[in-house]
């Protein structure tokens, strides 16, 4: 409950703090003012800036704030056991619910500073989950373990994007067994950069995430668009043209960040040749929803004409999705971000994206017909968290064995046996 208006709580920078960080995640970054956030705490807007020079400054103090506390507890957990570990991660992502959402969604409003330092704080952060993944896999290499420390987030923090609960002493140790899952999985290869060093780090007893060598899991390709091959044909229509580079802008920067004259001026177009095309921003937004929603549901029809039963089905979902999310990242992005700037906060989209995965539910319970319904959604948000993970991310994207890895840790997320044969390779986005 807000303090009454006027009285001044010794603690009203922490009462400011969690009422941004509800406003943030419920509203968006570009959805919410000071004064919001003023009345929220029962303050006048005056009052809020003699604590904060500004809303930036208020999203870096909640990002900042949680990722402070995670790698505290990620130091504290360094050489321990992942009988230790695994449960307190997974204990942090419950109490934490929020996090995966600033992460992902508002953490590109930040000012450049703190950019760098959550890159920094994340990178530390992947380092020791690395270094814990080497202690509990002791003959994998550095490589396989990076991947599993990008991985692993990411399927932890799928209890952000959703609100579906469970009796705490079941949901920790179903968050506990998923991030289990993507260390136990066996991954392909990811071998080739200073294998021996990290061998004869890891086997020592004194082994600690200081020793672990930073890991760089590739280097952006010059001149290459997301998704794109080096040499990658552009379609020569003009609207085509408007609508990726849109696509592009509004994932990057956030559709409030950006007018329909920045996405011509990027194309080198006057305003009179764009809104030949689209008469307002939001025709794009609305249209490269279209796509993306279409897209996901037309796959989905192919992938299940083409299976032979539902774990065949399930399993050519989790690669018609990881493929979409390699080959289409910006698309994925938007769909993830943006979706509260559509007219009706998005109602239309969100009902499609539940439907959506309604159809992997329904087949998830028809290959374990005893499994709980709940938990074979919350198997299912965390398949789709790893994908979006690879979608973000674009030095994870563009290493060689990200998407085989994503296929084979989604499949043990699901409870799916290994595969024995090669699937038809899905049609990329």
């Amino acid at each position: 409950m807000s303090p009454a208006r006027r009285t001044r709580p010794r603690n009203r920078a922490a009462l400011i703090l969690a009422a941004s960080t509800d406003l943030f995640c419920r509203r968006g970054y570009s959805q919410v003012g000071m004064a919001d956030i003023a009345e929220a705490v029962a303050i006048r807007p005056s009052a809020l800036y003699r604590h904060f020079a500004g809303k930036q400054q208020l999203l870096g103090e909640v990002v900042l704030g949680t990722l402070t506390d995670i790698r505290d507890l990620v130091v504290s957990l360094d050489g321990a056991d992942r009988n230790v570990w695994l449960p307190a991660l997974a204990g942090m992502a419950l109490d934490n619910r929020r996090i995966g959402v600033l992460w992902r969604r508002e953490s590109r409003h930040l000012a450049s500073a703190d950019r760098l330092r959550m890159r920094h704080e994340l990178g530390g952060i992947r380092d020791r989950l690395a270094a814990l993944a080497l202690i509990a896999r002791p003959g994998s290499d550095v490589d396989t373990a990076a991947l599993r420390a990008w991985f692993l987030p990411a399927v932890l923090l799928n209890v952000s994007f959703h609100r579906l609960q469970l009796p705490r002493a079941e949901f920790q140790p179903l968050l506990t067994e998923l991030a289990g899952t993507v260390l136990d999985v066996d991954l392909p290869s990811a071998a080739g950069r200073r294998l021996p060093v990290v061998t004869e780090l890891h086997t020592r007893q004194d082994f600690r995430a200081d020793h672990m060598p930073h890991v760089q899991l590739g280097t952006p390709r010059q001149g290459a668009t997301a998704g794109a091959p080096p040499g990658a044909l552009a379609p020569k229509s003009r609207r085509e043209a408007l609508l990726l580079e849109a696509t592009r802008m509004f994932a990057d920067r956030g559709y409030a960040e950006v007018g329909i004259d920045d996405v011509g001026a990027s194309l080198g177009m006057t305003g009179a040749a764009v809104y030949h095309h689209f008469s307002t921003k939001l025709e794009m937004l609305q249209s490269a929803f279209r796509r993306g929603d279409e897209w996901l549901w037309a796959d989905l029809t192919r992938t299940l004409g083409l299976a032979t039963d539902p774990t065949d089905g399930l399993r050519r979902l989790v690669r018609s999705y990881g493929s979409f999310a390699v080959h289409s990242p910006d698309l994925v992005n938007l769909l993830l971000t943006e979706t509260n700037q559509l007219p009706d906060a998005g109602r239309r989209a969100h009902l499609s994206q539940r439907a959506y995965l309604d159809e992997w539910v329904h087949l998830a319970l028809a290959v374990h017909p005893g499994l709980d319904p709940t938990v074979a959604r919350i198997r299912v948000h965390a398949v789709l968290t790893a994908a979006n993970q690879v979608a973000r991310g674009r030095r994870l994207r563009q290493h060689p064995a990200a998407l085989p890895s994503l296929y084979v840790i989604g499949d043990a997320l699901l409870g799916l046996p290994p595969e024995t044969g090669a699937l038809e390779e899905p049609v990329s986005g």
